[in-house]
């Protein structure tokens, strides 16, 4: 509600982190500090002292590093179980309901949990790999969710470590696609919140 269309330019929602929040997900630095103490727990070669100092000052690419280093089947354990599905609340499905009011809808997330998935079966999944497509399905009446950060059912396709936003960085393809993606769009973003 409230969203008006000030050009001509198809509308493209980038949805955050807040919005999977609504579904009782945890943001990065509480989802951190709880795989934190996990490892702390459970794993001797985890770095306590580095993973200490990386959530206090708010690093988590580098803490989720540490964690994928020292033991990297118990770091896709964990984030399967956290990003397993939840119910659905009541602000989450008003949410969702506000964005069905849109077609086509054309979503964009990093978030990695599948809530927007399941909530809206009509829309194409397009992953990182292929956003070539989303750029085609601009040009259509289809209605699209990409995922630039992977999903939890891939888990290898997940971004979340120092070393794989770096590989994203580097990657000019990726980028030239991501650039024709966003300056062909009026851009509204939604859920993006800080702790």
């Amino acid at each position: 509600d409230g969203i008006t269309r000030s050009s001509s330019r198809p509308l493209l929602f980038w949805i955050g982190a807040g919005a999977s929040a609504w579904c009782g997900y945890k943001l990065w630095g509480e989802l951190a500090r709880e795989m934190h103490r996990e490892y702390v727990g459970a794993d001797a070669t985890y770095d306590r002292h580095n993973g200490d100092r990386f959530i206090s000052s708010g690093e988590y690419p580098a803490s989720f590093s540490l964690m994928r280093a020292a033991n990297n089947e118990r770091f896709s354990a964990l984030l399967k179980r956290e990003f397993a599905p939840h119910p659905s609340s009541g602000e989450y499905e008003r949410f969702i309901r506000a964005l069905r009011r849109f077609t086509p809808l054309r979503i964009v997330t990093t978030n990695i949990d599948e809530s927007l998935e399941q909530h809206l079966p009509h829309c194409a999944v397009v992953q990182r790999t292929d956003i070539a497509h989303a750029l085609d399905l601009l040009g259509t009446t289809n209605s699209f969710i990409v995922k630039l950060h992977g999903s939890i059912s891939s888990i290898e396709s997940v971004v979340m470590s120092t070393e794989q936003y770096s590989a994203l960085a580097q990657d000019q393809t990726y980028l030239a696609l991501l650039a024709r993606l966003f300056g062909s769009v009026s851009l509204v973003l939604v859920g993006t919140r800080s702790e």
